[in-house]
């Protein structure tokens, strides 16, 4: 299911065909509602540590409250609102992966220094994972995202100019 995520954030695929990324959507969601309720039942059974138990519980309440979200938004027609969510998502879901490279990464470092336990490694590459996944989920967020739609929004119109800017110059709505 993860291999189908990056397809739906094409605009040219998701825009012609509506229909296979609201089945490719609630596939996902039911997925994410199932993994969801398995995990804290892993984490609690896991022997790798207290922190990294609290590492998964937090990736588990943020997996779960971002799909909620994504869901929440797109039944509002929040456009925009979704696809930041749905980012938010996929990167948190991503943090699986992620662990996995950090844990190679850091046995590869532990076979060079004597003093680093398998537990050191496992519980920082938890915490690696998430907060390496959620901090690229929000650059990408501002610099692909809010930043363009900034640009587009501080470009004055013919009218603005005209008039020194006084009409049109309501806020914009929050993003």
């Amino acid at each position: 299911m993860l291999a189908l995520g990056p397809i739906q954030f094409v605009p040219a695929w998701r825009n012609k065909y509506r229909k296979m990324h609201r089945v490719l959507g609630r596939v996902y969601m039911v997925s994410m509602v199932i993994a969801s309720v398995a995990a804290p039942f892993a984490a609690t059974f896991s022997e790798d540590g207290f922190p990294a138990q609290v590492g998964f519980y937090i990736l588990t309440a943020a997996w779960l409250y971002s799909m909620v979200q994504a869901y929440r938004t797109i039944r509002k027609g929040q456009v925009q609102l979704h696809r930041i969510w749905m980012i938010r998502n996929y990167a948190l879901s991503f943090a699986a992966v992620v662990l996995r490279v950090f844990l190679l990464i850091g046995l590869a470092l532990r076979s060079q220094f004597d003093w680093l336990s398998f537990e050191d490694v496992y519980t920082t590459s938890v915490w690696g994972s998430i907060l390496v996944s959620a901090g690229v989920a929000e650059w990408f967020i501002v610099q692909r995202t809010l930043k363009p739609l900034a640009r587009s929004r501080k470009r004055p119109t013919d009218t603005q100019e005209q008039t020194g800017g006084r009409i049109g110059t309501e806020e914009p709505a929050a993003v």
